[in-house]
């Protein structure tokens, strides 16, 4: 019994160390007290910076984030930067998509996760957001088919009465007044 214990433990031991990191983005319009744009960054599942339409510039919230911004504002800078310019790129493309679908009204909410894992022993990266966008935009299509063909569904029951029994009815239907 007490060699597979020993065996587990062993490989664990042995087994290489992957370090993850996770940016999830928003964009809303539309939505009363909710940032037009949003990104949260963690690493290792603890958040280290939040970043949203309304303040410009991205916040530390973790303690080594905040002597990265101390140590090197430039790359800080950089980081502020590529956030507004994500924000840019990613407004657009929801715009694009509000209007070539014709959904302009309303409150509309995209959202974006990209991740990797990084292994410190292989030094592979895997790059998860791939993935994962392809399994949003498959379930997004697959809810806007549904949403379609109940649409559809019910303009069609409305459009759709069956014919009258009798004559009478029929003439009822057409000269309310008599």
């Amino acid at each position: 019994m007490t060699t597979p214990v020993t065996l587990l433990l062993l490989c664990q031991a042995a087994s290489a160390v992957k370090h993850t990191m996770t940016f999830y983005l928003m964009i809303s319009s539309g939505a009363p007290n909710v940032p037009d744009f949003m990104i949260v960054a963690d690493f290792e599942g603890v958040r280290m910076a939040y970043y949203d339409s309304s303040m410009k510039t991205p916040q530390a919230r973790h303690d080594w984030v905040r002597r990265l911004m101390q140590d090197d504002p430039q790359h800080w800078e950089r980081i502020a930067l590529d956030s507004m310019r994500y924000e840019q790129l990613l407004k657009g493309e929801t715009e694009s998509f509000k209007q070539n679908s014709s959904q302009t009204g309303g409150v509309h909410v995209t959202q974006q996760v990209l991740g990797c894992e990084w292994d410190n022993e292989t030094e592979e990266v895997d790059d998860k957001s791939i993935i994962i966008v392809a399994t949003v935009a498959v379930v997004a299509v697959i809810i806007f088919a549904v949403v379609g063909f109940i649409v559809y569904k019910k303009k069609k029951a409305k459009r759709f009465r069956p014919p009258p029994e009798k004559g009478s009815e029929l003439s009822e239907q057409l000269n309310p007044e008599a």
